[in-house]
């Protein structure tokens, strides 16, 4: 029969309690180490989740054998599953099964790594909010620069209009000024003229007269 990869990672840890006291039988002992060879050859393979699937049934097989846990672990880290992966590191450095030194310094570097990425994920994350709030206030700044140079643009322009106004108003001024001193001018002018063609006209009839 196929072997799915669909069980939950919690049933292959198992019960750390009694992981040890159940090594399975010789026939399954024998099962999980061939489920093994095929999980090993499916990841050279390139077929990963084939290879976890293995992995998986070997552990059900043989529960205190923490070589096939590591593999499954492996496996999930392989797929960037990594919260799984963690989870399964955890357990086999816990002290519940028996690991050999190279067991333990591979499950201790790949929870390494991954903590290690959680951490780097995170410093990212702050610095990526820190750069959005950082453009937040730049932007803000700008828009208040922008608004303090447009009001000052409008009161320049409010002063140039008031002053252009009364520039205005002066001159219309000084026009009807110089406008209404003509008409007096023109006014002592006729008058004159008239005086001057009234006397004329009173020597001519005083000489007549004579």
């Amino acid at each position: 029969p196929a072997v799915t990869s669909d069980a939950a990672p919690a049933s292959l840890l198992g019960s750390a309690a009694t992981a040890r006291g159940r090594p399975g039988s010789p026939r399954g002992r024998e099962k999980a180490s061939e489920l093994d060879r095929e999980g090993l050859e499916l990841n050279r393979g390139g077929d990963t989740r084939g290879a976890l699937a293995r992995f998986q049934a070997a552990q059900k097989l043989e529960p205190s054998n923490p070589r096939y846990l590591l593999q499954a672990a492996n496996m999930h880290f392989k797929l960037d599953e990594k919260a799984v992966a963690l989870r399964m590191y955890e357990a086999l450095l816990s002290g519940t099964y028996a690991l050999s030194e190279r067991e333990a310094t591979m499950a201790r570097q790949k929870r390494g790594a991954i903590v290690r990425e959680a951490a780097r994920q995170v410093a990212e994350e702050e610095a990526e909010h820190e750069r959005a709030e950082s453009a937040a206030r730049e932007e803000e700044r700008r828009l208040s620069r922008r608004a303090t140079e447009e009001a000052a643009q409008a009161a320049k322009a409010a002063r140039a209009a008031e002053a252009a106004q009364q520039a205005k108003a002066a001159q219309d001024a000084g026009m009807a000024e110089a406008a209404k001193g003509a008409a007096a001018a023109q006014g002592a002018a006729a008058a004159e003229l008239a005086e001057t063609v009234s006397r004329v006209e009173a020597g001519q009839l005083s000489a007549r007269a004579l």
